[in-house]
């Protein structure tokens, strides 16, 4: 598993299938679900190589959301959301940037930086994410009270869940 390409898109496609298979059908459900809902694919964009170009990791950001959005029958919803994740990660990337520098080897997961680290800048990114993602799903921001209780809900499931993978799971790469 050297080749780089190969291991991020199985790292998507390890994060896409629960994505669709359990947490969409929660959604469905309701319940617990039914203002809160769980987000694990834009864990694929935070941990991209930091060296990574932005122009590329923009590219690389829509073709996922429009893979997901095939899923979630939503055109270009997860693809907006997740493009403009990508495109604040560099800015917090530069305002998280430890005192010594990155690494440009390593990859922003808790391993290489620490869950100090992590915490804020999955946070930060996350809250990003969300927000945009139901903000475009209401295309309105009448219902911005709604759109607050479902990004605030999400992104303590969210949260929840990218923590448990990062230490069940602690990816190096």
């Amino acid at each position: 598993m050297s080749n780089p390409v190969f291991k991020h898109l199985l790292r998507f496609l390890l994060l896409l299938i629960p994505q669709v298979l359990i947490f969409r059908r929660l959604e469905e459900a309701g319940g617990v679900f039914e203002y809160g809902r769980v987000f694990l694919y834009p864990l694929f964009i935070l941990f991209m190589p930091l060296q990574l170009p932005t122009v590329a990791l923009l590219g690389i950001a829509f073709l996922a959301g429009l893979s997901v959005d095939a899923f979630y029958d939503s055109p270009g919803v997860h693809a907006g959301a997740l493009v403009l994740t990508a495109y604040a990660r560099p800015l917090v990337l530069t305002i998280l940037q430890p005192r010594d520098g990155y690494n440009i080897t390593h990859h922003p997961t808790k391993y290489h930086l620490g869950i100090g680290w992590f915490l804020g800048y999955s946070s930060i990114l996350m809250g990003v994410f969300l927000l945009a993602y139901f903000s475009l799903e209401a295309f309105t921001l009448v219902h911005l009270p709604r759109i607050l209780l479902h990004s605030i809900a999400s992104f303590v499931l969210s949260m929840f869940f990218i923590l448990i993978l990062q230490y069940l799971f602690n990816p190096k790469s």
